[in-house]
């Protein structure tokens, strides 16, 4: 896969590596409007992802941090990946005076997340690329369980911005057209001032969007290895907490394969089971010298994301849901 095309200014770098390990996912008066923070350790991020009909999946992400050199700045990042086509990913990041934010508005560079009258749209125009993904639903902000951590004075808090909605994505991939495709899609928002190797040795996210019959999940392993996480069925009014989860490789020597994972939280019992791999993130594998001074920072934190599919017993819903898996593990 051909790395991300790059900024020749070395901090620049440095800090987009830094802003893309912090786990995707505080709420405030407004998801949109950051509440900045003098911590070097900083950052807030709006993550929105679509999974469409033919099977792309595209991530977009809105980040306000103090990583690397200066406060509060912008950055922003697109991820495409469409059946059979090599995965396309583009970044941007400007200082303070280039980006703004209001209740129902964030725009940084040539990105942005606007929600009004019950509809969100989140955009962004990078490298001769672009994507837009038009939500059917507003911003209303989900506290799930374990979703404010504080960790040796430092916090991280998490909130669900659109859980499960219908989606309309206009995307072009430089190289190839416009295509525009309908799908689910899901929105969430964080606020950290920890680093990723404080608040966990492993992530798993699996989110299964479809009509009616969503499933969000969110675990982690804390570095004393004990569990924090839950299940939210969209039929259920409220989050499960997750009493089990066990990962196993599907191919001890090829991660690549995916891993079946055993899980259980009150009653339900589930299985997920990777199908594909559509990416591996490695950043500081991906920036050679410059990803060594990362490491001594964010540690090595490498996500997988796949194709799923979770069954769960009893067999009510969701049962045999297709949805997408991310595990990453944080060295």
């Amino acid at each position: 896969m051909t790395p991300t095309p790059v900024n020749t200014n070395a901090f620049w770098t440095f800090a987009v590596v830094c802003l893309l390990t912090i786990p995707s996912s505080g709420a405030a008066a407004s998801l949109l409007e950051p509440q900045l923070d003098d911590d070097d350790n900083y950052s807030e991020t709006l993550t929105a992802i679509a999974d469409l009909d033919d099977g792309t999946y595209v991530q977009l992400q809105l980040n306000v941090s103090n990583l690397g050199v200066g406060d509060a700045n912008g950055a922003c990042r697109i991820l495409v990946v469409e059946p059979n086509q090599k995965p396309w990913t583009a970044s941007d990041r400007v200082g303070r005076d280039d980006w703004k934010a209001s209740a129902g508005q964030l725009a940084i560079t040539t990105c942005s997340a606007t929600t009004a009258e019950g509809a969100t749209t989140m955009q962004a125009k990078l490298e001769r690329g672009a994507v837009k993904i038009a939500f059917a639903a507003g911003i209303q902000a989900r506290s799930p369980p374990d979703s404010k951590v504080a960790v040796e004075g430092k916090t991280f808090a998490y909130a669900i911005a659109i859980p499960w909605a219908k989606v309309d994505a206009t995307f072009t991939v430089p190289g190839r057209g416009e295509r525009k495709l309908a799908g689910f899609g899901y929105m969430d928002h964080s606020r950290s001032t920890t680093l990723p190797a404080q608040l966990a040795t492993r992530w798993v996210r699996y989110r299964g969007l479809g009509a009616g019959d969503s499933v969000l999940l969110l675990a982690r392993n804390l570095p004393d290895g004990t569990l924090r996480g839950w299940l939210w069925r969209e039929k259920e009014p409220f989050a499960r907490p997750l009493a089990k989860l066990k990962l196993s490789r599907v191919d001890a020597k090829d991660q690549a394969k995916g891993y079946t994972i055993e899980g259980a939280a009150g009653d339900l019992t589930f299985t997920i089971n990777s199908e594909s791999q559509l990416y591996r993130y490695a950043p500081v594998e991906e920036y050679g010298v410059l990803g060594v001074l990362a490491r001594s920072v964010v540690g090595n934190p490498v996500t997988r994301t796949y194709r799923a599919k979770l069954d769960a017993q009893p067999t009510t819903t969701p049962n045999a849901q297709r949805g997408i898996l991310e595990v990453q593990h944080v060295q």
